[in-house]
């Protein structure tokens, strides 16, 4: 690799990293300033959701397909899983999962016992689960930005690992 190259890589590397976060930056400014748990968790699904489809998307010569695609978010995680570059599954995924979980109850019952129970159980796999001092509607908005932040990393760090040439 010449001097000139790695220059090239540097560039690309921070392009591709830039455009995530200006990625993430703008699905974060679509979390409504609320207490509605239930439209925290719904736009944070989709959002979610968004950054699920932008790592997959990355990966593919011919993205239009994957939106034709019409899949479920679970098909969406797990494909979003076989394509990235990093051992990460166990970090972000199971917490993806519960966030997918938790969506669902809310947006499929008037009212759920389940939801406070899901929501903790969302919060407690995005890190520090010492959040007591904040409500758990902002419990769930800091974990699903945490979530976004996390995807973002992954989706740069595994498309530029990708565009690396195999020497």
């Amino acid at each position: 690799m010449h001097f000139g190259d790695r220059m090239s890589s540097e560039d690309n590397f921070k392009g591709i990293f830039d455009s995530y976060d200006e990625r993430s930056k703008s699905l974060m400014d679509l979390l409504p300033e609320t207490d509605d748990i239930t439209l925290i968790t719904l736009k944070g699904h989709l959002i979610i959701e968004e950054a699920l489809y932008s790592i997959v998307s990355s990966h593919c010569n011919f993205p239009k397909y994957i939106d034709d695609a019409r899949l479920s978010f679970s098909q969406l995680s797990n494909i979003a899983k076989a394509l990235i570059s990093l051992p990460l599954h166990q970090t972000m995924f199971p917490a993806i999962l519960k966030l997918n979980k938790l969506r669902n109850n809310l947006a499929h019952n008037i009212s759920s016992d389940k939801a406070e129970t899901l929501a903790n159980e969302f919060v407690s796999l995005c890190g520090d689960s010492d959040k007591s001092d904040q409500e758990l509607c902002e419990q769930v908005k800091v974990s699903i930005c945490y979530l976004l932040g996390g995807l973002s990393v992954i989706g740069a760090a595994s498309e530029m690992i990708g565009n690396m040439p195999n020497e």
